[in-house]
């Protein structure tokens, strides 16, 4: 039986209008993210394998019970013979969480030993590697000798849409001289 302030949460129509509002803006902030991730393509040494595939955004329900939203950018997800090589940028968006840029790496693309998230950013290589949420072992400093996945996260403050921009695509790039660094 719903309580009388969940039969009046049930019927209020704004709630749903004000999400749809919310994730048509931040769908429009993953677009332009994903033109100045463009940008930085441009000037980066990274490997052409990772930057043939175009950019996909994905959405849903239930992450854990709230909705989602997740841009690939730029991304490379193989799958071979035994376990699959990724190397992916993902930018989430997570209701009630928050954003999160995120460089998810399995198989080859995993670099091994002592290693060092670059100042700002932190690294998992425990639990589910496709649980997004902020809870879990995540560390600045790891040991990761016989890795299968590498997490590295930067959570990003929801404030204005203009610095998320600019700090987006820069701390991306952050994240990647940090694997040709350590690969």
């Amino acid at each position: 039986m719903l309580s009388p302030e969940d039969r009046e949460f049930a019927m209020d129509r704004s709630l749903f209008h004000r999400k749809i509002r919310v994730m048509a803006a931040v769908e429009q902030w993953m677009a332009a993210l994903q033109s100045r991730i463009e940008d930085d393509l441009s000037t980066t040494e990274l490997p052409e394998r990772f930057l043939q595939k175009s950019a996909k955004l994905s959405r849903g329900e239930n992450h854990h019970g709230q909705p989602w939203m997740l841009l690939d950018h730029p991304a490379m997800f193989l799958k071979e013979e035994g376990s699959p090589e990724i190397w992916a940028c993902r930018t989430f968006f997570c209701w009630g969480q928050g954003l999160s840029l995120i460089l998810q790496l399995h198989g080859q693309t995993v670099p091994q030993g002592t290693l060092t998230a670059p100042e700002g950013w932190q690294l998992n290589i425990e639990g589910d590697p496709w649980d997004y949420r902020e809870e879990g072992s995540w560390s600045p400093r790891l040991e990761a000798k016989d890795a299968e996945w590498l997490r590295v996260r930067r959570m990003v403050s929801l404030g204005d849409t203009h610095s998320l921009l600019e700090a987006g695509a820069s701390r991306y790039s952050e994240a990647w001289k940090w694997w040709l660094e350590n690969r």
